[in-house]
């Protein structure tokens, strides 16, 4: 399988171990994608940015081969 969705706790454990890429989806669009560096019930934080876990699926897969820029639109 190329990626998984990240939903409890055990995933976003194993993703933080093993350095796993994970993008950030919100409203069907890629938000944010990174490294995972920490989690709390309520927010996971990704490449500095903190995410909520009730508002973004969370999907961890191979990383990209180009530059995402993921700069909010104006």
């Amino acid at each position: 399988m190329l990626w998984t969705t990240l939903q409890y706790d055990v995933d976003f454990d194993n993703a933080m171990l093993f350095g796993q890429y994970v993008m950030v989806v919100t409203d069907k669009k890629a938000s944010g994608g990174g490294l995972l560096e920490g989690y709390d019930e309520h927010h996971v934080r990704i490449n500095g940015k903190s995410y909520s876990r009730t508002q973004a699926t969370f999907i961890q897969m191979p990383p990209p081969e180009m530059q995402m820029d993921f700069a909010a639109e104006s």
